[in-house]
């Protein structure tokens, strides 16, 4: 028995005589009504009434469907597939599946049809198909004869391209928006930092390790740019605050210190007013609170505490320690680990001290080359990556362009050049030493020119190198240079 039999699907053949099964099945029934009968309706009419209740249900549903043997060829498609593959239904019988659907003269091996007849099991995919412009969802699932022989499938195709088109536009208006909040509280922030040029950048280096630790925490990526914007904006309250109080190079009196307290709450007042798609306000309302209810402004304690008011208030403290203040210079990294180990679990939470601690503690091993000869420059990173492959080395042939990457991570040591157009290596050195006075800086010149070392010594150079380079000699200097920097910190 073949499966259109089986389950009493009519042929094309049974469709198209249809009128010879209505007109035996009349004579039938006068036959039955000549002799009184009373019986129920044959078996030939429950077959002609399917047949002919068939067709609409098929061609009624939205989707594609097709009915395909296990030779791949098309038994059946309702009219949703012929329109979608711009045949006649007469034409689309008889033909080859991964034609019509594929555009293919042999089954793809990502056919769902194909992996249904092997598995045995439903099949589902998302495909291109060029040939048609559309992408197309399309679920297999077997048919099995009575030994449980796969042998065909019934293919349910959904067009989804205008539904992936408006999820990519949902995407790109996501990020469009999230753009603009990032470029607008990062435009407030900075016009409140100008009122205090010690804290200039803070809010930004609090952010940075507030994603950092975000990101270490495995926090999904919506969440660790709402904890980047609550850390930037998290002393935006300070703007009023007078600068001479903020600027204050003495201790601060009760009251000095009481308006000092009340930015949480002044910052809570402004932002609770826009629409974030982030807890915002309230996270930068309990920043300065801590885990023994000793913070303020109300004084929260545990879990009564903000999860990502728990990272910024880390963030804030590390940042704030680590640069320079008007009543005190930048503490050590020392100074500001043994800080986050005191306070653990009863000032800051546990987990986020931990994974600052971890991240303060990680050797930066990043070296920034410079050398505006290409050759020399690729053969320094090559043979000092093949010596040192911790390294992290970004290298630049043009001094200006590396000072610009400088700029925004300093470096703990830079290797450069003396001889350079535009900026030779003594204006790069000084620019570095400006920038980040802590960092390391080797010197590399020509051999013989004994007048350089002088120079490059009275500017901070921590080495002073000569062509041609002894990569050993230099291997070395990094290594030093780099240990030092550490033990500096």
């Amino acid at each position: 028995m073949n499966f259109v039999a089986k389950h009493s699907f009519p042929s094309a053949g049974v469709v198209r005589n249809a009128s010879a099964v209505d007109e035996s099945a009349a004579k039938g029934k006068c036959e039955l009504m000549k002799n009184g009968g009373t019986h129920e309706p044959e078996i030939g009419d429950r077959v002609l009434l399917a047949s002919k209740e068939w067709h609409p249900c098929f061609d009624g549903i939205l989707e594609m469907l097709l009915l395909i043997d296990s030779e791949f060829v098309v038994l059946r498609a309702n009219k949703a597939a012929a329109d979608a593959l711009g045949r006649n239904v007469g034409e689309i019988a008889g033909q080859p599946c991964f034609r019509l659907v594929h555009g293919m003269e042999m089954p793809p091996d990502y056919c769902p049809h194909l992996r249904a007849m092997t598995s045995g099991g439903p099949q589902v995919a998302e495909i291109d198909e060029p040939h048609l412009g559309r992408t197309l969802s399309i679920s297999a699932f077997p048919v099995k004869d009575n030994q449980g022989r796969v042998v065909s499938t019934v293919e349910v195709i959904k067009d989804v391209s205008l539904q992936i088109e408006g999820e990519q536009a949902a995407v790109r208006l996501t990020d469009a928006l999230a753009k603009s909040f990032s470029g607008i509280i990062e435009a407030i922030s900075g016009l409140a930092e100008r009122r205090d040029p010690y804290t200039a950048g803070h809010s930004k280096g609090v952010a940075e390790l507030a994603s950092a630790i975000a990101r270490q925490m495995g926090l999904e990526e919506n969440d660790i740019r709402g904890i980047e914007a609550c850390a930037i904006l998290h002393d935006i309250g300070k703007i009023t605050i007078s600068s001479g109080i903020l600027n204050k190079s003495g201790s601060l009196s009760e009251n000095e210190w009481g308006i000092i307290k009340m930015h949480p709450r002044t910052a809570y007042d402004a932002l609770c007013r826009i629409d974030f798609p982030w807890p915002v306000a309230e996270v930068v309302y309990q920043h300065q609170e801590r885990m023994d209810g000793s913070g303020y402004p109300r004084g929260l304690k545990g879990d009564e505490i903000h999860p990502w008011a728990r990272i910024v208030a880390v963030a804030d403290v590390v940042d704030a320690m680590s640069t320079h203040r008007p009543y005190r210079p930048a503490l050590s990294k020392i100074v500001v680990v043994n800080e986050l180990k005191q306070g653990r679990e009863k000032l800051y939470d546990g987990q986020v001290v931990d994974i600052a601690f971890d991240l303060l503690t990680k050797r930066d091993r990043r070296v920034l080359v410079v050398d505006d000869e290409p050759a020399i420059l690729d053969l320094i990173i090559e043979i000092l990556q093949l010596m040192s492959p911790d390294l992290e080395l970004h290298g630049f042939d043009d001094p200006v362009k590396a000072l610009e990457a400088f700029k925004k991570k300093p470096y703990p040591l830079v290797i450069t050049d003396v001889d350079m157009p535009e900026v030779d290596g003594f204006a790069l050195l000084r620019r570095v030493r400006e920038i980040h006075q802590a960092t390391k800086v080797i010197i590399i010149t020509g051999l013989g020119e004994k007048r350089h070392t002088l120079e490059a010594l009275r500017l901070g150079a921590a080495d002073f190198l000569e062509k041609p380079l002894d990569m050993e000699a230099l291997k070395l200097s990094v290594e030093t240079m780099l240990s030092r920097y550490e033990e500096e910190q």
